[in-house]
């Protein structure tokens, strides 16, 4: 269970990431 633990934490990381560099990109383009 651990194991699941710290992979939920990466891909949850990777996803909070993921969403902020495309909302950076989609707000740089509107300007």
């Amino acid at each position: 269970m651990a194991a699941f633990g710290v992979f939920q934490a990466q891909f949850w990381k990777r996803t909070t990431d993921l969403s902020a560099a495309f909302a950076k990109s989609v707000t740089s383009r509107k300007h």
